[in-house]
């Protein structure tokens, strides 16, 4: 009887390998959502000078358990045929989200993430000497390890994977705000000078601060 149980019971038990390749198909994960969806936010922020209260408030039920943020990854993932699929679904499902804003500002939102959403990355090689190159390295190359500031700079945005405050990126990079401020400038113009110049490698916002660009992936080697 128990051997006839154990039969029964293994008969409907699924591989974990093959649970982990179905959730690892899914094109949009909850994660990288919710973080461009606070980012158009930010964005909307700055915008149309909606007051910072309002959309702290938005961000901060924005978490993985919120039903709703699940709802519109399972809407994403189903619909990620075409950009316009994908804009409907966007145009559909946030309103519900987004219930503090009017539909020009959601449209807003919504047009900001299908950019971000869609948009192919570039790929930008990070070596452990601190060198960013593009392939081929002998033609595309920056060594950064021969700035020690903007290399501290790009580790630390790396493993914050998100905007960092400049007040708090001057404190962890031992720097003044403006020295800060003029490292990643010349780190942006000499990215654009030895890598490619349509590439810029970390993106500011007035009232955000900095991250690594989210038009392009970084890859440590």
């Amino acid at each position: 009887m128990i051997m006839q149980k154990a039969k029964i019971a293994t008969k409907y038990i699924v591989p974990s390998r093959q649970l982990a390749a179905k959730t690892t198909t899914y094109r949009f994960k909850i994660r990288s959502i919710l973080e461009e969806l606070k980012d158009a936010l930010r964005a909307l922020a700055e915008s149309v000078k909606i007051q910072g209260q309002t959309i702290d408030k938005i961000i901060s039920r924005m978490d993985e358990k919120n039903p709703q943020a699940r709802d519109l990854s399972d809407a994403l993932n189903r619909n990620s045929e075409s950009n316009e699929k994908l804009a409907k679904t966007l145009e559909t499902k946030l309103p519900a989200m987004l219930p503090e804003l009017n539909r020009n500002q959601t449209g807003m939102v919504s047009k900001t993430m299908l950019k971000s959403l869609t948009a192919k990355k570039r790929t930008v090689f990070f070596s452990a000497e601190g060198d960013l190159y593009t392939d081929p390295k002998k033609e595309h190359c920056y060594p950064m390890s021969t700035g020690k500031l903007r290399l501290r700079i790009m580790r630390i945005l790396l493993e914050r994977k998100g905007f960092v405050q400049t007040d708090t990126l001057a404190g962890l990079t031992d720097t003044t705000r403006k020295s800060l401020e003029y490292a990643i400038d010349r780190i942006n113009a000499l990215g654009k000078q030895k890598l490619n110049k349509n590439i810029t490698l970390i993106d500011g916002r007035r009232f955000t601060g900095y991250r690594i660009h989210p038009d392009i992936f970084i890859r440590e080697t």
